[in-house]
């Protein structure tokens, strides 16, 4: 893992990045001195995240990563996942930046190509089809909404010795029955 702080960005920076760099791992934070003595001391708290290539401040990463999108021409994709993220409910009473941020962060871990993804189906199939093609998806009938649903394998947990899933209808972790329709 890189220790680097980076807080500010260069030309050329983004030619040379790929999402995995931009991966957040998890977020920093550091109080540094900034000036003044005794009473009139004035600290500065640095908010950041730590990624592949070091510890980026929080603004200069939001600029790379949307750079790094516009590089690539996925902006519609991070248009559809700032969708998402605004129908999340906690995240309904977040500013616009912060919800921009989030889904920046969904953005470079590729959230989208993850079949354990809780909404790997319902946010591909209208969008993305051929991200489905592939996936093993199966047919429930979960215990909490008693009517058909599908899912991924990869979704599935062990819950007290039984299979159980993100009901695809109202989000409760629950327990199912697999179903051939």
């Amino acid at each position: 893992m890189n220790g680097n702080m980076i807080d500010s960005v260069t030309a050329g920076d983004v030619t040379k990045l790929t999402f995995s760099d931009l991966r957040v791992k998890y977020g920093t934070g550091r109080r540094s001195l900034v000036s003044g003595s005794g009473r009139n001391k004035v600290h500065k708290y640095r908010i950041g995240c730590m990624t592949e290539i070091g510890d980026i401040r929080e603004d200069v990463w939001v600029q790379l990563a949307e750079q790094l999108v516009k590089q690539t021409g996925e902006e519609h994709m991070l248009d559809l996942l700032i969708q998402e993220t605004k129908s999340i409910p906690y995240m309904k009473r977040e500013p616009a930046s912060a919800i921009r941020a989030k889904a920046l962060e969904s953005h470079m871990s590729r959230l989208f190509d993850n079949p354990a993804w809780v909404g790997f189906i319902p946010f591909n199939e209208p969008w993305r089809p051929e991200a489905l093609e592939f996936a093993e998806i199966i047919n429930i009938i979960p215990e909490c909404c008693p009517r058909p649903g599908r899912i991924t394998l990869a979704q599935i947990h062990r819950c007290n010795g039984e299979e159980a899933a993100y009901c695809p209808h109202c989000g409760r972790h629950s327990p199912f029955q697999r179903t051939s329709v």
